[in-house]
């Protein structure tokens, strides 16, 4: 039987990602192989140290940039070891985030010792990571392009540093797989320093006519920046030469030239230049002076100026109080500008710096760890929610039982967790919806209850009805006597707030506003006001059947204080039912 062979193994032929559109940009590039930086670079960084609307709003942007915290997360695990890793993770008060709301992974902060922690808090030894930030984002605003070394130990990067972007030539790949190495040259005489494409990173803002340099806002402005300089330098002129050029003067009258460069002389002297400006003018002769320049207010300058500043602003997408320009805003319109520059300005920005970075360390870190990582600027302080709004929020939360005590506690960072604070409330009242929580509030309500019938009973044992006259006899008189034998009736509702008491109080004097049954049982509340004359009285309030909102129910007014004719005209003001006090008697 003849041996059957075996079947050779096919080898997999890896295959390179390349673009087939860049090899014909390379190989048509006029420079050859290699994308020089742009020749109008100084110019621009000139406009940064000279303009100051460029100069406010790139340093704006670079200030901002420099206050938002850089976090690296790590996606955790599936399954139950990722559940332990964030639970870990919450123990111990890292941040979980998700990358979008829709997505259901979740990402973990990485711990103080992760070496891009470290690499990123200290970049180099003689920057920080503002510093690093900050010229990363003047550089990009100026030139729209940013490069930093990667200075390794090793095969690990240990140290960033920036460089200036007019002194890096990219050099593409022939074949259209990126970029092969970037050029340093500090001018055309000094040596160059060519790195290679791992030991670069490169940011930039997209460039529609460049396949791989980018392009700042500054270029959108130079027209407008040109306007504003003359203008500048035309005022200068102006209040330089002030006297002269302005105008001439004339007369009727013959003068001969000796006479004429006298007067000019004078007028020179006394008219000519700033410390001399808007000086009284003496014309002797007969002599007249006629304006032929234009004022520093004529030609619409200021219009101009608000022109050129507002093309500025806008070119940067900065907002006019990030700048200094309070004229008009207010406490609202100052939040609105300053949420609207973070959300609209600084997040995308700042989104092309951290994709840069998060590729930068999963390349470098991801293999050796087995994690994928994700690189984010935190706007949690400026995109959250206003402190004010969260509030609110958590007190509707609150009082529809959405929330606990000790889940308030708990966010606002006010403490340890207390005992009985996972009970959840509703209003109004304020009334737990737990079981036991219900019961145990049951019990302290029957025993208000117990006490108040009490009170009740010892209070009319005590007081004989004689000794309950009102000093007027006349409004004694109107006072209805109390029946013998009538028990003091009274409704329970949920607390000893809510008792809605049919007879007054026998310390009181009554008056009903609306019937107690065209109430809810149980939404009777009690509260103190003061009246007109100083005097303080009590309302019943309830919430009326079929309604959302609390109403006035009835009135009560202390004998203490109030006597029936007082208390009898406060009531009829109100269109209510007055009734005077009646001493309580204890049942035969």
């Amino acid at each position: 039987m003849e041996e059957k062979k075996p079947t050779p193994e096919k080898k997999e032929t890896l295959i390179e990602k390349a673009s087939r559109s860049l090899q014909l940009v390379v190989v048509g590039n006029i420079n050859g192989k290699e994308i020089p930086p742009a020749t109008n670079y100084k110019g621009f960084a000139g406009l940064y140290d000279e303009n100051v609307w460029i100069h406010s709003c790139i340093r704006a942007i670079a200030d901002a940039a420099m206050g938002l915290p850089v976090k690296i997360y790590y996606r955790a695990s599936d399954g139950e070891s990722g559940k332990e890793e964030i639970k870990k993770a919450e123990d111990v008060g890292k941040a979980i985030r998700a990358q979008s709301p829709n997505e259901k992974k979740q990402w973990i902060e990485v711990d103080d010792d992760f070496p891009g922690v470290q690499l990123f808090e200290n970049p180099n030894p003689d920057m920080t990571w503002p510093d690093l930030i900050d010229a990363t984002m003047i550089y990009l605003e100026v030139d729209g392009n940013e490069f930093w070394e990667i200075a390794r130990m090793g095969n690990r990067p240990a140290e960033l540093y920036p460089m200036r972007p007019d002194r890096i030539t990219i050099v593409p790949r022939s074949d259209g797989k990126g970029i092969k190495q970037y050029i340093f040259k500090l001018n055309r005489k000094a040596t160059e320093i060519v790195f290679e494409s791992d030991d670069v990173l490169f940011f930039k803002y997209f460039d529609p006519l460049n396949d791989f340099r980018g392009i700042g806002p500054i270029s959108s402005v130079t027209e407008s920046v040109l306007v504003y300089q003359y203008i500048t330098q035309y005022n200068k002129n102006f209040f330089k030469n002030d006297g002269t050029p302005s105008g001439y003067l004339y007369t009727d009258r013959p003068m001969d030239e000796k006479d004429a460069g006298r007067v000019a002389t004078q007028w020179g002297k006394r008219h000519s230049g700033v410390k001399n400006a808007h000086k009284t003018a003496v014309l002797p002769f007969g002599l007249k002076y006629e304006q032929l320049g234009v004022s520093p207010n004529d030609g619409q300058f200021s219009d101009l100026y608000k022109n050129v500043r507002e093309e500025i602003l806008s070119a940067f997408s900065v907002p006019p109080v990030r700048v200094g320009l309070l004229e008009h805003a207010k406490y609202d319109n100052y939040k609105l500008q300053e949420f609207a520059f973070y959300r609209a300005t600084m997040r995308p920005k700042m989104m092309k710096v951290a994709s840069v970075l998060t590729k930068f360390i999963n390349k470098e870190y991801g293999e050796l760890t087995g994690k994928k990582y994700w690189v984010e600027f935190d706007f949690d302080e400026y995109l959250g929610e206003d402190i004010a709004d969260k509030i609110n929020r958590y007190s509707k939360l609150f009082g529809i039982g959405g929330v606990t005590s000790n889940q308030i506690v708990e966010e606002f960072g006010m403490g340890e967790p207390f005992e009985g604070g996972e009970v959840h409330f509703v209003a109004p009242g304020y009334l737990p919806l737990e079981t036991e929580a219900r019961a145990s509030l049951a019990e302290m309500e029957a025993q208000v209850r117990d006490a108040q019938s009490k009170w009740e009973e010892a209070y009319a044992e005590r007081m004989p009805e004689k000794e309950h006259r009102d000093d007027d006899e006349e409004e004694e008189e109107e006072a209805p006597k109390p029946k013998p034998k009538k028990k003091l009736e009274r409704r329970a509702t949920k607390s000893d707030d809510e008792f809605e008491i049919q007879k007054p109080y026998p310390n009181e004097h009554a008056c009903r506003l609306a019937p107690p049954d065209d109430f809810e049982d149980g939404s009777f509340r009690r509260t103190k006001r003061k009246s007109k004359n100083g005097k303080i009285y009590s309302v019943i309030m309830g919430k009326k059947k079929g309604s959302d909102s609390m109403s006035e129910q009835a009135y009560r007014y202390s004998k203490s204080t109030w006597d029936v004719k007082t208390a009898r005209s406060h009531c009829k003001t109100h269109d209510g039912s007055f009734e005077a006090s009646v001493p309580a008697k204890k049942d035969e």
